[in-house]
């Protein structure tokens, strides 16, 4: 284990926590964002609709269009991906330190200001049921 790193624990009003790791080592921030929800949520008929709006959060938001999102992590040197198991749904975003902020804008606009438009359900269900197929 690093003994460089140190995490500190903070807990805002309205119950999100914040946990804050730091390696004075490195030049890179991933900034990770964890909702309490997964599979394990779903109701009987609705099997994998987190995963589905898992794949939905990475479309347009107020001020995203789509894949816009993705150009703009990638022109910003950074790396993003997501998962979603049996107990959440995971965020996140790997940048130099000084892009750190564009990461809290994602997640912001991803959670606040998702735009879910018809022919991207569409779209993402096909996704979707491949991916589910290629696991079986």
């Amino acid at each position: 284990m690093n003994s460089d790193l140190k995490t500190v624990e903070y807990q805002l009003d309205n119950g999100l926590k914040v946990l804050f790791q730091t390696s004075h080592g490195l030049p890179s921030a991933t900034f990770m964002i964890w909702y309490k929800v997964g599979s394990r949520n779903e109701q009987e008929g609705k099997t994998g609709i987190s995963h589905f709006l898992e794949h939905l959060t990475f479309k347009s938001t107020e001020i995203f269009s789509t894949g816009q999102m993705t150009a703009e992590i990638t022109r910003n040197g950074g790396t993003f991906n997501a998962y979603t198991s049996r107990d959440f749904t995971c965020f996140f975003e790997t940048f130099a330190t000084s892009k750190l902020e564009l990461a809290m804008l994602i997640e912001s606009q991803r959670m606040h200001k998702l735009k879910i438009q018809k022919h991207e359900v569409e779209k993402e269900v096909g996704i979707v049921l491949a991916e589910i197929e290629k696991k079986s």
